[in-house]
């Protein structure tokens, strides 16, 4: 039994292995490459990603917001992908020749100065008001925001914006829409709150339910000129 033993282990060990001594060698890396599949097209929005970098306040898009956009500026379900192509090129030429992008109605961040306030009597709302890239055409950012919650909120049920025609303008308009609700987005839907834009120093009402109308006036912006203005009396000699 012994020497039985000993033969056994005295048998050389085997510095190949049998079966890649038959040419399978390759067949486990073959297998491995077979099952690996092709990752996924990822569809990813050129503008999208500098927003989300650029501005901290700005809420990221899911894929499937970024298809409802490029719907909405004429695509289909069949030609959604050239779609986003065309969008992504558009995007990067603008980027490329300008460095950045222009954007209108981003939130404003803790330290913007421009930001002001009017608060809505028997209420805890405010309107608040900023630049958000509209002061080149001489218009502001408004939205409702909850004073003791610090965050803007969209429109309160039965709450309504109404602007006041201007002395020697007699066209009233309708009632004001957010930008979210003319680009087709449903604030219920999003749950992003919902914002205006007005001219400068324009006369608006707020008509809501159980209270009387709340006349308030937009910000204007100081003049780079100084404008003359009329006096009740004028001096002698």
């Amino acid at each position: 039994m012994s020497r039985r033993r000993d033969v056994q282990n005295n048998l050389p060990t085997p510095t190949s292995s049998p079966v890649r001594s038959r040419g399978a060698s390759s067949l486990p890396q073959q297998a491995a490459q077979s099952s690996r599949q092709p990752e996924p097209r990822k569809f990813v929005s050129v503008l999208n990603e500098y927003l989300s970098s650029h501005y901290p306040a700005f809420k990221r898009m899911t894929e499937e917001e970024i298809k409802a956009m490029l719907i909405r500026e004429g695509a289909t379900e069949e030609t959604l992908w050239s779609a986003l192509e065309e969008h992504n090129a558009a995007i990067n030429h603008l980027l490329k020749n300008h460095g950045s992008l222009a954007l209108m109605g981003a939130l404003p961040t803790d330290d913007d100065r421009s930001v002001s306030y009017i608060p809505i009597p028997q209420s805890p709302y405010a309107f608040r008001f900023w630049d958000g890239g509209v002061e080149d055409i001489g218009q502001f950012f408004v939205d409702f925001f909850h004073i003791r919650q610090r965050v803007p909120v969209s429109t309160p049920p039965g709450y309504e914006i109404y602007p006041i025609a201007a002395p020697g303008d007699y066209q009233l308009g309708d009632k004001l829409m957010s930008w979210d609700v003319a680009m087709g987005y449903d604030p219920r839907v999003t749950g992003v709150a919902e914002k205006f834009s007005v001219p400068e120093g324009s006369r608006m009402r707020l008509i809501r339910p159980g209270h009387e109308d709340f006349f308030f006036i937009a910000p204007v912006r100081q003049s780079q000129f100084n404008f003359a203005q009329a006096v009740s009396f004028l001096p002698v000699g």
